[in-house]
């Protein structure tokens, strides 16, 4: 996941760049060109450190479907009423 965030923060910096041809901004164009550059940097070093390919993690899970499994374990609760949680919140925390 951080590094499709970080590949989304490559995306914002090439836009920038475009934006920056369209309104002829050169300071613009710069920012955008390192912004890009070191997102798509740190993708490529952050798959490396994860041993994965970068499109891998690009497609990896494209078309897959997760099947979630039926939990048949019933899980015990208590009820609790208004005044015991009062009790546990008055309480100070190091004890």
């Amino acid at each position: 996941m951080p590094t499709v965030i970080s590949l989304l923060n490559s995306y914002a910096g090439l836009s920038a760049v475009a934006m920056g041809f369209v309104l002829d901004n050169k300071l613009l164009i710069t920012a955008g060109a390192l912004d890009g550059s070191s997102g798509l940097i740190l993708s490529i070093i952050m798959c490396r450190a994860m041993n994965r390919s970068f499109t891998n993690v690009l497609f990896g899970a494209f078309g897959q479907v997760q099947k979630s499994a039926a939990s048949t374990e019933q899980q015990v609760y208590k009820a609790e009423t208004a005044e015991g949680a009062a009790q546990i919140w008055s309480r100070p925390t190091w004890w």
